[in-house]
């Protein structure tokens, strides 16, 4: 992976939908066993069992139907540098403000590799998420009543 290179973990930026990686992590872990001699040097260590939970942050490019994105739980193959590992994808954060257009938070997990499983899967309810630069209500959360009422 080239320096500062973004990388689509969980391949939800694609040309069709318009949304665009502005940020990833590979939030890599791993543990070591260490070996002492007696005066309490470290003669031998090991790094094992290093996993990953990356994350991305994507903005939007024009208007997004969240249900075309890949279930949650479900595997994502990984591609370039990652193309032997599999992740899958944990959550999603959207935001919404005024003065921005709405970006999207994506967590997930490193997997096993031969994971098949779509057992656990959630699929997001169908909304469509507008290209506008002010807050948006998402899935009927909540409403609005009255003259002049509009989110910020």
């Amino acid at each position: 992976m080239s320096w500062q290179a973004k990388t689509d973990f969980f391949g939800l930026a694609t040309a069709s939908n318009g949304l665009e990686v502005t940020e990833s992590n590979e939030n890599k872990t791993a543990s070591t066993a260490e070996g002492h001699n007696e005066k309490g040097d470290v003669v031998a260590f090991e790094v094992f069992g290093e996993t990953m939970s990356p994350s991305n942050t994507y903005v939007l490019g024009k208007d997004l139907t969240l249900s075309s994105l890949p279930k949650c739980g479900a595997p994502i193959a990984g591609t370039g540098d990652y193309s032997a590992k599999k992740f899958t994808l944990g959550s999603i954060t959207i935001s919404t403000s005024a003065g921005a257009p709405p970006s999207i938070q994506a967590t997930g997990e490193e997997i096993p590799a031969s994971t098949t499983h779509s057992d656990c899967t959630y699929t997001f309810p169908s909304t469509t998420l507008k290209l506008c630069h002010h807050a948006q209500i998402l899935w009927d959360a909540f409403t609005l009543g009255g003259t002049g009422c509009y989110l910020q």
